[in-house]
């Protein structure tokens, strides 16, 4: 079994840390948006993540949305917005990685830092299955729970969310 809860204080502070460091390095920036992207791998046995928090402006997001109208993009009450962090005016702002981990072999078991089990589904060949226990059982939850913007300027429409692995699981929602 993996257990992704020692993971919570080194993200929650590479979180803070970013946030709090963007503010400092752009406090004039309106930032419309804060996500997490990434991608697990999971190699002979062995599961590495490495992913990114990235920054949005309202005006970064309506360019993206248009110049590429043919795509798809998130959409809520306030209108279309850019959905791929890997798009976002800061992109890759700041890393974070987990190396290392033994895969749960044939039990698959994962416990999220909220205590709850999953099972890394393996008829979904490998990495979309893995995404989605990360993603439910790490750095979705803890990028909810976040609260911590300090000085950071956010626009009057302001969201945060994520996707993994090429938006094969991901979310944004209104903050």
């Amino acid at each position: 079994m993996i257990d992704f809860s020692p993971y919570r204080a080194p993200f929650n502070g590479f979180l803070a840390g970013s946030v709090r460091e963007f503010a400092e390095e752009h406090p004039d920036v309106e930032v419309s948006c804060v996500a997490f992207s990434g991608c697990p791998q999971l190699w002979e046995g062995v599961i590495n993540f490495y992913g990114s928090i990235c920054l949005d402006t309202e005006n970064h997001s309506a360019g993206t949305v248009a110049k590429y109208q043919h795509f798809r993009h998130g959409e809520d009450e306030f209108g279309r917005y850019c959905d791929s962090p890997f798009d976002f005016a800061f992109s890759e702002y700041r890393n974070f990685s987990i190396e290392g981990l033994e895969a749960p072999g044939e039990t698959g078991i994962f416990q999220s830092v909220t205590g709850q089990r999953y099972k890394l589904d393996y008829d979904e060949v490998g990495d979309p299955g893995l995404c989605w226990v990360v993603w439910h059982g790490l750095f979705g939850v803890l990028m909810k729970e976040f609260q911590d913007f300090g000085r950071l300027k956010r626009a009057p429409v302001f969201r945060m969310g994520g996707k993994i692995f090429d938006g094969c699981i991901g979310e944004f929602w209104r903050c």
